[in-house]
């Protein structure tokens, strides 16, 4: 199993580990965001990318690839005030949302999740304390359909 060094990315390769290519069909086939879209259910890329955590990191990060407004100060600020606790999210000025934090004596109960939902079951379990982070603005748009796509653009067009 190839580990991946703390800050790097654990993306490449998981989709061959936990999916067959030639049988899942993308959610999104007309819009560009098909190469973009997992090819598993979040919950099962997790436990993939648990395997090639590096030893010394403290945790991980969870972002999706359907929220691109997700900001570098988001991840920074997730992990200046939240990595201390064993599962942090961040609090926008409308809601939770991702990027959460996962720290390392998570994983064993991250490795057992299935399903889309899961995570978030897990946040809301009880079983950890949870920190949230406050990031001012609104949680970042969950890219999901062709219309969500659309006012994606939309939004980057305004000035």
């Amino acid at each position: 199993t190839q580990m991946v060094a703390a800050g790097e990315t654990v993306m490449d390769g998981i989709g061959s580990d936990v999916a067959d290519p030639d049988v899942v069909e993308s959610a999104y086939p007309q819009t560009p965001l098909a190469p973009l879209v997992s090819m598993f259910e979040v919950a099962a890329g997790i436990v993939a990318a648990l395997a090639r955590v590096d030893v010394a990191a403290e945790g991980l990060v969870l972002l999706l690839g359907d929220q691109p407004g997700v900001t570098v100060a988001a991840v920074e600020a997730l992990l200046r005030e939240g990595a201390g606790s064993p599962l942090a999210v961040v609090r926008y000025d409308d809601g939770v949302g991702h990027p959460f934090w996962f720290r390392r004596d998570v994983f064993a109960d991250l490795a057992t999740l299935h399903g889309d939902k899961a995570v978030w079951k897990l946040l809301e379990s009880g079983r950890y304390p949870v920190t949230e982070v406050r990031v001012a603005g609104p949680i970042p748009l969950d890219v999901d359909t062709q219309e969500d796509y659309e006012a994606l653009l939309a939004a980057e067009r305004v000035p």
